[in-house]
């Protein structure tokens, strides 16, 4: 984190405000409260900047997490002797909370690039931040080799790559594969259930994915893909381009699919579509996102992939990136189709291809359904047999409350009004009986 706990309060967020958008998170705290590396790295900037009136940059290296950092509005960004090019480590202590530039009060800006720093590639901090130790906490263990962040290559493919070995592309390194199921409310993958299967025999991750079409309802959407893809273990990408709509239907369909028990974890909605088509909307959200921005020629993926710093890699419409398809010309397993990337620990790969299901998985529907036989089978006797008794002290057909109608044999009065009437002979009279001499004895 880059304050300590207690010194400060969030003051506003990331996203919408006041008519803009706000590029970073904001710590408010005293004038002079110390602040600290949220990242191991190397001093990018320093200095003088516009807005912020003072600013730091630092960048992180692949093996501290990548992408940049920026921290604002200081008095002096030198206080604590840092110079462009210095080595920082996480948790250091780099300036002091002020309220230079455009600023309101004292606070520290904070901001996150996936990247190296660029205007407008900024991604929300607070999910950056989630995990984050404070600062003066002891450091972390070294990962293990198979928790290091490094580059993980993978294929997107349809019916076109029919026929491909997934023992070979396992071979050839790599990790996932995103097939697709269905199109619209009736195109099925006529291959989709060999390449799951072949993918998942050869110890490959797995996602499956739908190509979003305008006009068609997000429920027949799902209802497609659940007709071919029941399992709500397999994650789901959603393919949104051109003829898919606008934003709203993607998020449509996206609630679909969650209520129905799926995770979507991609979104594959590259800038291009929506820098050009449909309007640069606001993509916060929605599952992050695949983007595409593809290199020149062809060959092996290993060989074509530009890079941490590729602009194929900087978040859009307030959205980040997690998966970058660079290219559409990778020779794979004798195939030339789309390859990926995703940076991040073997871990990190898993969680996002994760087969786990839903805690719930029913549509809102289902659920309603599920509870009313529930009460149905199980609370609904204990209530007839409630209204029984009542009817018995009330009169005939007294089940629900307010009625008091009682029994024509007592005067229309109920058990309990005609027990509180009678007269004391008559109650004499009536107890007397079990002392008639004619009585039968019972024992």
């Amino acid at each position: 984190m880059p304050l300590k706990q207690g010194t400060y309060s969030i003051a506003s967020g990331f996203g919408p405000r006041w008519g803009t958008s706000h590029l970073g998170l904001d710590f408010a705290a005293n004038d002079g409260t110390p602040f600290y590396a949220a990242q191991s790295g190397t001093v990018a900037y320093i200095g003088a900047a516009s807005g912020f009136g003072q600013w730091i940059v630092i960048d992180h290296p692949a093996e501290s997490g990548g992408g940049t950092t920026v921290y604002g509005h200081m008095w002096d960004a030198g206080a604590t002797g840092l110079s462009r090019g210095d080595r920082v480590e996480a948790g250091q202590l780099i300036g002091y909370v002020g309220s230079n530039g455009q600023s309101t009060g004292p606070h520290l800006h904070f901001e996150v690039h996936p990247t190296v720093w660029a205007a407008g590639s900024q991604i929300d901090p607070q999910p950056w931040l989630l995990g984050a130790t404070e600062p003066g906490s002891p450091e972390p263990e070294q990962p293990q080799v198979g928790d290091r962040v490094q580059t993980h290559f993978g294929i997107d493919i349809a019916s076109y790559q029919r026929g491909l070995d997934m023992a070979r592309v396992k071979a050839e390194g790599f990790a996932y594969v995103i097939a697709k199921a269905t199109e619209g409310s009736d195109y099925v993958n006529p291959e989709y259930v060999a390449q799951r299967d072949g993918a998942r025999a050869n110890g490959l991750l797995f996602a499956a994915y739908h190509y979003v079409r305008e006009g068609i309802s997000a429920r027949e959407q799902v209802d497609n893909y659940a007709a071919t893809e029941p399992d709500r273990a397999i994650p789901v990408m959603l393919d949104v381009e051109v003829g898919s709509g606008g934003v709203e239907l993607t998020r449509a369909v996206v609630d679909e699919f969650t209520a129905r028990g799926y995770r979507v974890i991609l979104i594959y909605l590259p800038r291009w579509f929506w820098h050009g088509h449909i309007g640069r909307p606001d993509l916060s959200g929605l599952p992050p996102l695949m983007s595409s921005h593809y290199v020149d020629g062809t060959g092996y993926a290993s060989e074509l992939y530009p890079g941490e710093d590729h602009p194929g890699w900087s978040g859009y419409g307030g959205n980040v990136v997690a998966v970058y398809q660079f290219s559409e010309k990778g020779q794979v397993a004798g195939y030339v189709l789309d390859v990926n990337a995703f940076r991040g620990t073997r871990a990190g790969l898993e969680a996002l291809f994760s087969t786990q299901e839903d805690d719930l998985p029913y549509s809102p529907e289902a659920l309603k359904a599920l509870i009313y036989e529930c009460l149905a089978t199980y609370v609904g006797p204990v209530v007839n047999d409630v209204k029984d008794v009542r009817e018995q002290l009330c009169g005939a057909g007294q089940r629900d409350a307010g009625q008091y109608g009682g029994w024509p044999q007592l005067g229309n009065k109920t058990v309990v009004d005609k027990l509180a009437e009678l007269s004391p002979p008559e109650c004499a009279r009536t107890c007397a009986v079990t002392e008639c001499p004619n009585r039968v004895p019972t024992n």
